[in-house]
């Protein structure tokens, strides 16, 4: 990766005295005014803060859209498309209470930057430099949330089961493993355009695609949950993990 970078360095370095910024590296910087912006983005009717908003675009353009964005342009028209089913486009409110598109807040910061000469330097790889990533059935990577939350059913206890209800309400327990299998293969399907793992929970793994049934977690002598819940609580046990006691 480091010998791509510097070759990409270098071609850019022999053409120009001032080099201007590459078009990976427009991208980088318009991630950046997004995350250092004063106020907050909505998209999907959901508030966004600018942390967030970066987050967002930036899984968007390594992801599912990298191999396909060539320029700073193509990139704002990805990332500032209405939401799909969504009857609000992508905003920005400012800290003053003033909206604007972000499609336009974008585009005059990639003017601004365009028209700015001076030397760039610590660009971010572009994804076509990168080699892929492993990707698992889901169609994530193993890094990704979404992929972490599923290896949280693969690993639950055994006395866990998960339980989906078909169309005539018949239920149906299945272990750990055959679970995350199935959300694996239904997040493949339904999921390849969805990278926050909150919107995941609430679009797939909240009922069956199917029977559009409840999906419910049976943990032994505990009561029945919710799968939305229990996997909340599991990701939130997994980010801040108990202090082991001392034993005397």
């Amino acid at each position: 990766m480091s010998q791509a970078k510097d070759e990409q360095q270098r071609r850019y370095d022999g053409r120009f005295p001032y080099r201007p910024p590459t078009e990976v590296e427009k991208i980088e910087r318009l991630i950046e005014f997004v995350r250092k912006s004063d106020g907050v983005y909505y998209r999907r009717d959901r508030e966004l803060a600018p942390g967030l908003a970066a987050s967002w675009m930036e899984r968007r353009y390594f992801t599912r859209w990298g191999r396909q964005i060539r320029t700073a342009s193509r990139f704002v028209g990805i990332v500032s498309e209405r939401p799909f089913g969504s009857s609000r486009p992508f905003i920005f409110r400012s800290s003053d209470g003033d909206e604007t598109l972000v499609r336009t807040l974008l585009f005059d910061e990639l003017q601004r930057l365009e028209s700015t000469q001076g030397r760039v330097v610590n660009a971010i790889m572009d994804p076509r430099d990168l080699p892929p990533a492993p990707l698992r059935q889901s169609g994530k990577p193993p890094t990704h949330p979404i992929e972490k939350a599923i290896e949280l059913v693969e690993s639950a206890p055994g006395d866990v089961r998960f339980v989906i209800t078909d169309r005539k309400g018949v239920e149906r327990a299945e272990a750990g493993p055959d679970f995350a299998s199935y959300l694996r293969s239904k997040t493949k399907w339904l999921a390849a355009d969805i990278g926050d793992v909150e919107q995941w929970i609430d679009e797939v793994a909240t009922r069956d695609f199917i029977s559009y049934e409840p999906l419910y977690v049976d943990a032994g002598a505990e009561a029945r949950v919710s799968l939305d819940v229990w996997l909340r609580d599991a990701r939130a046990t997994a980010a801040d993990p108990q202090p082991e006691v001392a034993r005397p």
